[in-house]
């Protein structure tokens, strides 16, 4: 009998918990659906863009190691050590650090200060790692502009990998055009392998996102932010703003510098752009 009350209480305290965890869950996506639809309206694209970096500076936690459709993607996609591998975005060395370690000779950049640190750190004596963004790798091999990013344009590569979901952080649309286009500079005959949410069918805004966007925009016509970018924005807490690309934006950008694009499976949207087949493809003019 008292083994039938104790599970009784048990099973109810596990039954409460649940709901207050449900509720915890909806607040705090009502909370993030809130947050990013005033920020999305109160902030211009390049402040949209810092959020990112804030945000990932803010976490406590940060997977180590490969996931598993990361295992197959550049299983079959990379080129076999010892070849030269520019990872973008790359953290604190996640992606970086298992490639050094397979024998791949690896550049690496990523926009955070913190980031570059902690992998430069990893990745020991002697290895090249910049703090730079994508966009200003495009102004550095596009425009020849002479900053941080400038080592890389003077580089080539036997392959780019650009870190996990990373491509989808390049807000701008020309901006994905210019970094695929230095990207296929600097990596004229090998594949380039790239991460991104992809966009939803049902992308219909709820109520609290609509109630951001309405505060968002009296306090971003104050500020004078200029036009805002296209709605397929999505806001996550722990990695800021990306973009919610289709399939036929993906496949576009691949056929615009000649490559085709390579679908991979897994939990998470991937593509390889492949070395062509007859040559280097030339990046169109900028």
């Amino acid at each position: 009998m008292a083994k039938r009350l104790d599970f009784r209480l048990m099973a109810g305290v596990a039954k409460r918990w649940a709901k207050i965890d449900g509720w915890v869950e909806r607040a705090r996506n009502a909370g993030q659906n809130l947050l990013g639809g005033f920020l999305s309206e109160a902030l211009d694209v390049e402040e949209r863009s810092a959020i990112g970096p804030l945000v990932y500076d803010a976490r406590d936690t940060v997977h180590e190691g490969l996931f598993d459709w990361e295992e197959t993607w550049l299983a079959a996609r990379l080129p076999p050590p010892p070849v030269h591998v520019l990872v973008g975005a790359a953290g604190g060395g996640r992606e970086a650090v298992v490639l050094a370690q397979r024998g791949y000779h690896v550049t690496a950049f990523d926009p955070r200060e913190e980031g570059s640190a902690r992998c430069r750190t990893r990745l020991g004596e002697g290895a090249t790692v910049l703090t730079t963004s994508y966009e200003a790798l495009a102004r550095a091999v596009l425009d020849g502009e002479r900053a941080e990013a400038s080592p890389i344009a003077a580089l080539r590569f036997d392959a780019v990998l650009l870190g996990w979901g990373s491509f989808g952080h390049v807000l701008d649309a020309r901006e994905r055009e210019r970094l695929l286009d230095a990207l296929v500079r600097v990596c004229p005959a090998g594949p380039i392998l790239a991460s991104f949410p992809l966009a939803k069918a049902d992308g219909r805004e709820g109520r609290m996102e609509r109630g951001g966007r309405w505060v968002g925009r009296r306090l971003g016509a104050l500020r004078s932010v200029g036009p805002h970018q296209p709605r397929r924005l999505f806001y996550g807490s722990h990695y800021g703003f990306v973009a919610m690309l289709s399939r036929d934006e993906i496949t576009a950008l691949g056929r615009r510098v000649g490559r085709e694009t390579l679908w991979g499976s897994g939990a998470y949207p991937h593509v390889t752009w492949p070395a062509p087949t007859r040559g280097p493809t030339r990046a169109p003019d900028a």
